[in-house]
């Protein structure tokens, strides 16, 4: 037994007494660190049997020797030995994918070590797996180290052609500004820096108030007052049994499956929660029972659970899978893509599509599933690290009231591990600042602003991170991007915060936020210094971290000489609810092209979205060009992605207009040969002045088409992005077309029927089947 141990024996018993639950900093060298917590990470190493973390020996029969701690269940956040030599990205991808399998687990204490890496996401997530009474032990180096501490988790946003100097840890000064408010309130220091003094270090358990406790043990939500749940119930609290009645509600609706002509269709129920509140398990748990009591074993009953990642679902399908009657009677899970590209048959055999974190799918992806089905059941986290259910409701609700013949939106408050006036729950939020009330300020603005803004009178402020932290309004603006864009999460804050080469906009109505934007600075290689890496983009062989407007550029449409500008790309941009649809996001745009005009050498605004046409007219409104819209849907939102810019000077104007008219016409072919729909090219509607005829773009793009068959050919340029290039060379060209090059760049046949009639096993033989034959047609035309 360690000090250390009895401190924290000690603590868990007032925090059972207290019902609370509190975060214990463990602050010193990593090595003592660890050596004070070798009992505890033991228990941890005997409970799980999985990883052994690093620094600890697997002792079985230990366990026996700790009759004061055995009682702990002991979860170590920490990196395995397996992965001690491998790179900083790979333990950042380890980190990223491991805490999800701990989601759904409860303990008594969690460790993390910040000189791992601080993960704000991981963190978020895991500080949810800590039952009432528990703690969270988070290891970390003294403030001044902390403060200079190389985190590998910053790795993850540093854009190439920026060193490691070039970070600031301004994340970690408003973390640490959080834990110095809230000490002795939650928040517990044990530091090692003097061992000596070790025990006059340890910040003292502070007693809550027997009015605090009281409130905390009645506490629960207005509606909910007078249900009460049975000690044998499968709900663990009010909300939970609430959600259930409802969801059986749905579920007993006698509505057909199937849509009746010029009226609303579907039955819906929109159903978020913060972490921690039972969401996932009380759908699982309910749609299992109403089967179980409602539907004879002879019967189908399809329920299929979509999100996503199926990892995201586990929780809900183990918690329906564990009180499921007939085996035959299953909740599968497909992903978005595969429920939007079935079958009408196939959609009509759905009873129940059950959309888990919802958040975490962009808005028009949900519409689709949403239209696909009868019933729907849409859970989603508030506050998550998937995304926030804050956005999604902003901008799904009011569809779904439009366009359900059936919806209501239950929101859970009581959480089921601890409780609602809970202290660790709090200092989360308010070092993620998951804290913002927004209806607040929303009300609070309508109450002391003017209906109608006077747009003259808009300023334009870059801010500084560091004064943000100081001054503690860094969870305003992070509040209002929260809002606006429902996929930001945890680690996006620490970008916004620590990344050198993002910088933040406000525009000020008085002393009001209207509006805020992260610009990230991209490009500006050394034509000289940077040969050798723009060529490694232009084959498919680089993607440098940062540069995401010029990498598009050279990767996906051949333009060599992209990387050579400087780009200010808007990657977040938000205007606050009471003055949006009134041309402030405009004013706020012609705002930051003269500033980047006057300060900087910046040759391009840019920005990249999925493809929506409400946003694709409002950047078209500020004659912004498209030059690049993507095939495939985008990992991260489910829709293909847009580039558009606008030029800033007058030297690059030309090339704006080049690469906007080599866009329209590959668009125009995508159409012809099917890989479009023709209302694409009809939304697209072309900017500025460009003329296809000129001679000067006919010598540029006819070099550009053998350029890029040429990489295509040689390298490895996607054969997608190459159909424009052959299919203008094999017109004014008597070479013979080799079989395949004709089937799918000519004629336009899906890559998955040419993968039947040719034979081949996969993409992967049709893709280098496809460079071999280009290599052949390369040679006819050359010879």
């Amino acid at each position: 037994m360690t000090q250390f141990d009895d401190y924290i024996t000690h603590l868990h018993s007032e925090l059972i007494q207290q019902k609370q639950r509190g975060l214990v900093r463990l602050c010193g060298p990593q090595a003592e660190c660890y050596q004070q917590l070798s009992t505890l990470l033991t228990v941890s190493t005997v409970n799980s049997e999985k990883n052994t973390p690093k620094h600890v020996t697997k002792k079985n029969d230990y366990k026996e020797s700790l009759p004061t701690i055995d009682h702990l269940d002991v979860v170590a956040f920490l990196e395995p030995a397996l992965i001690n030599d491998q790179s900083v990205q790979r333990k950042n991808e380890w980190r990223l994918k491991k805490f999800r399998k701990y989601l759904g687990q409860e303990c008594d204490v969690l460790i993390y070590d910040a000189y791992q890496g601080f993960n704000a996401d991981a963190f978020a997530a895991l500080s949810g797996i800590v039952r009432q009474g528990g703690v969270l032990v988070l290891i970390t180096p003294s403030d001044e180290k902390w403060l200079t501490l190389d985190d590998p988790e910053q790795y993850r946003f540093l854009a190439e052609r920026y060193q490691p100097k070039d970070l600031t840890n301004n994340f970690v000064l408003h973390l640490l500004s959080v834990l110095q408010q809230n000490l002795n309130n939650g928040v517990y220091v044990y530091n090692l820096t003097n061992l000596s003094e070790s025990l006059a270090e340890v910040s003292p358990i502070k007693k809550t108030s027997s009015s605090i406790l009281s409130k905390a043990k009645h506490s629960t939500t207005n509606h909910l007052e007078n249900i009460d749940v049975s000690t044998d119930s499968k709900y663990v609290t009010a909300d939970q049994k609430y959600v259930a009645g409802k969801i059986h509600e749905l579920l007993g609706g006698l509505q057909s499956r199937y849509p009746v002509a010029d009226q609303p269709f579907g039955q819906r129920l929109l159903i978020s929660a913060d972490r921690g509140r039972g969401k996932s398990s009380a759908v699982g748990l309910s749609t299992a029972d109403w089967v179980n009591h409602n539907v004879s074993a002879d019967i189908e009953f399809n329920i299929v659970v979509t999100s996503s990642s199926k990892e995201s679902t586990s929780i809900l399908i183990e918690h329906f899978e564990s009180v499921i009657a007939n085996p035959k009677h299953s909740a599968v899970f497909y992903s978005p893509d595969h429920i939007i590209e079935r079958g009408s048959q196939q959609i009509d055999d759905i009873d129940l599509l059950i959309i888990d974190e919802a958040a975490s799918i962009p808005v028009s992806v949900v519409q689709q599933l949403v239209n696909k089905v009868n019933k729907v059941i849409l859970a989603t986290t508030i506050h998550g690290y998937e995304g926030t259910g804050r956005g999604l409701e902003y901008k799904l609700k009011p569809w779904l009231v439009k366009n359900s013949s059936f919806f209501q939106h239950l929101t859970m408050k009581q959480p089921i591990r601890w409780t609602e006036s809970d202290n660790l729950e709090r200092i989360i939020n308010t070092s993620l600042c998951f804290c913002v009330d927004i209806d607040a300020t929303n009300k609070r603005i309508q109450e002391t602003s003017p209906l109608d803004i006077a747009l003259d009178t808009l300023t334009l402020k870059r801010e500084v991170p560091l004064d943000l932290v100081k001054s503690g309004q860094v969870a305003k603006l992070f509040g209002l991007l929260t809002e606006a864009h429902y996929q930001t999460t945890p680690n996006d804050l620490r970008a916004m915060l620590d990344n050198p080469s993002i910088q933040i906009f406000s525009l000020y109505q008085g002393n009001q936020v209207a509006a805020t934007a992260l610009i990230s600075l991209e490009g500006g290689f050394d034509a000289d210094n940077d040969k050798e890496l723009m060529g490694s983009i232009w084959q498919g062989v680089r993607r440098p971290r940062g540069h995401l407007a010029p990498q598009s550029l050279i990767a996906h449409c051949g333009f060599k000489n992209a990387g050579y500008f400087n780009y200010a790309r808007i990657v977040r941009i938000a205007v606050s609810p009471h003055w949006q649809s009134k041309g402030v996001g405009t004013v706020f745009l012609n705002k930051l092209e003269c500033h980047f005009k006057q300060h900087g050498n910046i040759d391009f605004l840019s920005t990249s979205f999925g493809y929506d046409v409400k946003v694709i007219n409002f950047w078209q409104k500020s004659k912004f060009m498209t030059v690049r819209l993507g095939l495939k849907p985008d990992a991260s939102t489910g829709l293909v992605s847009v580039l558009m810019l606008k030029a800033l000077q007058k030297s690059t104007s030309c090339w704006a207009k080049r690469w906007s008219a080599r866009f329209y016409e590959t668009l125009k072919m995508e159409v012809d040969v099917g890989w479009r729909e023709l209302s694409d090219r009809q939304k697209l509607s072309p900017q500025g002045e460009y003329r296809q005829s000129d001679s000067d773009y006919l010598t540029w793009s006819t070099q550009q088409n053998h350029a890029d068959l040429r990489c295509l050919s040689q390298f490895y340029r996607s054969p997608d992005s190459c159909l424009l290039a052959i299919r203008k060379i094999t017109e004014s060209s008597d070479a013979e077309i080799p079989a395949l090059i004709d089937d799918k760049f000519i004629t336009g046949v899906s890559n998955k029927v040419l993968i039947k009639s040719y034979n081949f096993s996969g993409e992967k033989e049709l893709v280098s089947a496809i460079r071999a034959q280009s290599s052949i047609l390369l040679n006819r035309i050359n010879q």
